[in-house]
């Protein structure tokens, strides 16, 4: 993709150059229709080039977060979405950390898996709300875990007052290499509060203030 940054430039300057000492050159020579197209030779090289970055910006792979939603458990849980590419986000894996949880695997809304292949999206578990008394963060069971125990995942309990005002930082990655993350207040989450709306948010925030100041 930095590519683009050098190739578009360097193409059209190079293509005005060519396409004005042509159109010069016809000019002063005699005109044929093979010296009239001579000067569409940088609008053509340009449109070569700008369709093949896009191209290949196009197939790359990018996942973004979406909505925050909850089930009846009371369950929260965060969309995974892939917004471009030719190819899956195969095996995604998602870690929490948060105070002294340090990157536990959670588990995918699907049959609570641990790891998930990703085409359109996936949402994975935030974390349960005990009666307002705890936060109950999910920790993936291991094969030999699941096998003894039938449980894909196990919990981690904390006080809701001591954990009702801190973050929760979210991370996820699959095989073919694609990472991605986030930093989400537990307020916003247990408001349902848009990713991608507060992302606008705090933007148009900031641009407000600029102009405000004097």
């Amino acid at each position: 993709m930095k590519s683009i940054f050098i190739l578009v430039p360097a193409s059209f300057i190079s293509g005005l150059v060519i396409g004005f000492y042509l159109y010069g050159y016809q000019i002063l020579s005699d005109q044929n229709i093979f010296t009239q197209l001579l000067p569409l030779v940088p609008i053509v090289t340009m449109v070569v080039v700008i369709s093949n970055t896009l191209n290949e910006w196009y197939k790359e792979l990018v996942l973004g977060f979406g909505e925050i939603t909850k089930n009846n458990e009371p369950a929260y849980y965060l969309q995974i979405a892939k917004i471009r590419g030719n190819k899956a986000a195969e095996e995604c894996e998602g870690r929490l950390s948060i105070d002294d949880i340090k990157d536990a695997i959670s588990v995918w809304s699907f049959d609570n898996e641990r790891v998930r292949t990703i085409s359109l999206s996936e949402c994975i578990r935030l974390f349960r709300l005990e009666n307002n008394v705890n936060f109950c963060f999910p920790s993936a069971n291991s094969d030999d875990g699941f096998k003894k125990s039938g449980k894909r995942f196990l919990e981690v309990k904390r006080p809701f007052s001591e954990y009702i005002n801190k973050e929760l930082t979210v991370e996820i990655g699959s095989k073919n290499g694609f990472r991605l993350k986030t930093t989400i207040p537990i307020s916003e989450i247990l408001s349902l509060k848009n990713q991608n709306k507060s992302r606008k948010e705090q933007f148009m925030n900031k641009l407000k203030n600029c102009f405000s100041k004097k």
